[in-house]
C-alpha cells in the first residue's frame, strides 16, 4: 500500500480491523489522506509505525493498553494524548524529527518503557517529571531539541539507563541528581546553548 499515490481513509476505517496487530505506513505525507480525522486504531495492535503521521494528535479513543512500540517519526504531532493512559506494555517511543511536538504526556504508567527517541523535536519545551520513575529506561535521546531548557530531577537510582543525549538543547544546567544515573555509559552534551 505504501506504493499507492494516494489513499483516503474514513475516520472509522482502522477501527473495523479488530484483530490487526501490526500497522506500518511509510512516507505517508500527502499520500494518506485523513480529511475527516481518525477516530481510533485497532484495539489489539502491538506495533504502530506511521512515518509522517499527518494529524496534530492521536485519536481520542486510542487505547494504548496493548501497544509495545510507537514509532511516528517525522510526524505532525503536537502532542500525543491528553491525560493519563494505561501504557503497561509500551517499550519504545520514537518521535524523531517530529518538529511540531511541544510536550509529551505523563508516562508514569509506562513501567516497561526502555527507549525514548525525541531527537530533532525542535519545539519540545518540557519533559514530564514521570521520567524519573521509569526504572527500565536504557536509552534517552533528545539530540537537537533546541527548545528544551530543563531536565527533571532523578529522585531514585536508575541503573539501566546507559545512553543519554542532550546535545543541541537549551539546557542551562543539569540537576545535581544526575548522579543517580549510575549505569550511564554515554552522556552527550555537545552544543548546548547555555552549558554550565
Amino acid at each position: 500500500m505504501s506504493k499507492l499515490p494516494k489513499l483516503e481513509l474514513e475516520p472509522t476505517a482502522l477501527m473495523k480491523m479488530r484483530k490487526l496487530r501490526f500497522l506500518k505506513f511509510y512516507h505517508s505525507c500527502g499520500r494518506i489522506l485523513l480529511s475527516k480525522g481518525l477516530l481510533s486504531f485497532p484495539e489489539e495492535r502491538r506495533y504502530l509505525y506511521w512515518e509522517e503521521y499527518p494529524l496534530r494528535s492521536l485519536p481520542t479513543k486510542f487505547d494504548l493498553r496493548y501497544l509495545v512500540e510507537l514509532d511516528m517519526r517525522a510526524s505532525h504531532l503536537e502532542q500525543l494524548w491528553e491525560g493519563k493512559q494505561d501504557l503497561v506494555n509500551l517499550k519504545v517511543i520514537n518521535l524523531n524529527m517530529s518538529t511540531n511536538l511541544v510536550r509529551i504526556p505523563d508516562l508514569s504508567s509506562a513501567t516497561n518503557l526502555e527507549e525514548i527517541n525525541l531527537s530533532r523535536c525542535f519545539n519540545l519545551r518540557e519533559l514530564p517529571s514521570s521520567l524519573q520513575r521509569l526504572e527500565k529506561l536504557t536509552y534517552l535521546n533528545f539530540d537537537d531539541c533546541k527548545s528544551l531548557c530543563s531536565f527533571p530531577e532523578i529522585l531514585e537510582t536508575i541503573e539501566r539507563l546507559s545512553f543519554l543525549d542532550l546535545s543541541g538543547t537549551a539546557l542551562k544546567e543539569l540537576p545535581s541528581s544526575i548522579d543517580n544515573l549510575i549505569g550511564l555509559d554515554y552522556l552527550r552534551l555537545n552544543n548546548c546553548k547555555n552549558k554550565s
